[in-house]
């Protein structure tokens, strides 16, 4: 896909995301991450829209990084 276009993590029903699936979905919410925090270092105020898509990148990674690499519980 196109370098703007987010692909959607897949689900636990997925054995395994491709790296390069996953290091591009990363790539994109680190630099929303980066922006946000940019605009926070220099004291912009941050909009309700603004701190949901900040929710959502940190979420996306959480996600990746579940579909990537399971955290295994032991019983």
């Amino acid at each position: 896909p196109p370098r703007d276009t987010v692909v959607p993590f897949r689900r636990a029903s997925s054995p395994r995301l491709p790296a390069a699936d996953a290091l591009a979905a990363l790539d994109h919410e680190a630099q929303v991450i980066a922006v946000i925090a940019a605009d926070l270092h220099q004291h912009r105020e941050i909009d309700e829209a603004t701190w949901q898509r900040l929710a959502l990148a940190a979420r996306r990674i959480g996600e990746a990084r579940a579909v990537v690499a399971p955290l295994r519980v032991k019983p």
